[in-house]
């Protein structure tokens, strides 16, 4: 094994059903560190799913509220080298978000990320396909070498779950 890290590309984007919840794979990622490879998969799920473009606004009601979403600028580059968006929701201004990222609004609602496409171009407006009311779970499987279950690999909305366990 080399030190490397890849992403797990066929799964990335792909539709899945956890304890009947619809989810998307959102980012992957298999580390090979002292011969053993970590394994990653994102899954971002939510109340609502929307695409909207750059500038544009839209209301969504979620659980009964009023979600005045705004698309404030979509970027070609990011940090990781990706789009990035920033939304304005109810007059609050989200971080700079990229695929997979989500953001929690003042009420504890998430927006999340699905997939941005950039375009860059004015023949072509940039587009955000989104969550809000969005979870995001996480598995991770840091031996991937055995059978043993990964106590603790298991995060939901950025909080871990100590008695799940993972093999990959």
């Amino acid at each position: 094994y080399t030190l490397a890290t890849r992403d797990l590309e066929d799964l990335e984007d792909e539709d899945i059903t956890i304890l009947g919840q619809p989810f998307v794979v959102v980012d992957s990622e298999v580390r090979n560190h002292t011969g053993f490879p970590d394994v990653t998969i994102d899954f971002i799920g939510g109340a609502i799913s929307a695409v909207l473009g750059e500038n544009d606004k839209e209301t969504y009601v979620v659980d009964g509220k009023e979600y005045e979403v705004e698309v404030l600028v979509i970027s070609e580059t990011a940090a990781k080298g990706e789009g990035s968006v920033k939304f304005r929701i109810n007059g609050e201004i989200t971080d700079e978000l990229t695929d997979g990222e989500t953001d929690v609004l003042a009420d504890g609602t998430q927006i999340g990320i699905r997939d941005i496409l950039a375009t860059g171009k004015d023949i072509q407006k940039s587009i955000v396909q989104f969550y809000i009311g969005a979870y995001k779970v996480e598995f991770q499987d840091k031996n991937t070498s055995n059978t043993i279950a990964n106590p603790g690999g298991i995060e939901v909305n950025e909080e871990s779950i100590e008695d799940g366990n993972v093999t990959i």
